[in-house]
């Protein structure tokens, strides 16, 4: 997740089912922040990409 703290920073982190959060990083900078995390999603997709069934019906 991708969240912008009261000082003005930004910072990504990880929330389990419990709502247990952890910080991978924080930024200064709101691009800074959201180029991280897209790269950090995109780079989880694609490796979870050939475990993700196509067909569910």
């Amino acid at each position: 997740m991708l969240k912008q703290n009261d000082d003005g920073t930004w910072i990504v982190y990880y929330q389990d089912e419990r709502g247990n959060k952890d910080t991978i990083k924080t930024f200064t900078s709101e691009e800074d922040a959201c180029e991280f995390f897209y790269n950090l999603v995109t780079t989880r997709y694609e490796k979870a990409k050939p475990y993700i069934r196509k067909n569910i019906e």
